[in-house]
């Protein structure tokens, strides 16, 4: 009867180097410059009132 083959050598899980946080995103302002909201509008009006931007 055969025996299995000895376990190998055991490493430890490679490590991540720890990242900064993202910068916060401002929605609203992304909204003004890319979805064509004109400020003070309705939709920017209540993206901001949801967000608190």
């Amino acid at each position: 009867m055969r025996r299995p083959p000895p376990p190998g050598p055991t490493r430890a899980p490679p490590t991540r180097p720890s990242l900064p946080p993202p910068p916060a995103t401002d929605v609203c302002a992304l909204g003004e410059a890319y979805g064509g909201w004109r400020p003070g509008s309705p939709e920017s009006d209540i993206c901001r009132n949801v967000y608190g931007r």
